[in-house]
C-alpha cells in the first residue's frame, strides 16, 4: 500500500505524473503508459511490487514480483520513489530472502 506521506510528495510535484496505467500484461512485465519513473525504481501495482525495466517512446516496461494474478489491463501504478535495494550484514547471513530483499525465514543465526 502506498503510504500518504508518498502521495503527498507526488502530489506536491505539479509536474510529475502521478500515476501510470497497465494496458498490456504478458509472461509478468506490464506495460504502463503515463507514468514518469527511473530506471531500477521499484513501482506498485495492485499492492504488488515491480522493478522498471525498459523504457521505450510508447510505455515503460515492469518486471512484477510476487503475485501476478491480481494484476489487470487497466489497473493504476504509483511510483515509490525508491530504487531496488538489498541491505547485506550479519543479520542477513544464513536467511532466505525473496525477490525484493525481504526476508522470508524468521531465523537469526549467530556467528
Amino acid at each position: 500500500m502506498v503510504s500518504v506521506n508518498k502521495l503527498n510528495y507526488y502530489t506536491n510535484d505539479l509536474n510529475s505524473k502521478l500515476y501510470g496505467i497497465v494496458y498490456k500484461f504478458l509472461d509478468g512485465v506490464s506495460f504502463i503508459k503515463g507514468i514518469e519513473c527511473y530506471y531500477g525504481e521499484l513501482v506498485l501495482l495492485n499492492n504488488v511490487y515491480g522493478l522498471v525495466l525498459n523504457f521505450s517512446k510508447f510505455d515503460t516496461q515492469v518486471l512484477v514480483f510476487g503475485e501476478s494474478n491480481s494484476i489487470n489491463v487497466g489497473d493504476y501504478v504509483f511510483p515509490t520513489g525508491n530504487k531496488l535495494q538489498v541491505y547485506v550484514g550479519l543479520n542477513n547471513l544464513g536467511s532466505v530472502l525473496n525477490g525484493i530483499g525481504k526476508c522470508i525465514t524468521n531465523s537469526i543465526h549467530p556467528l
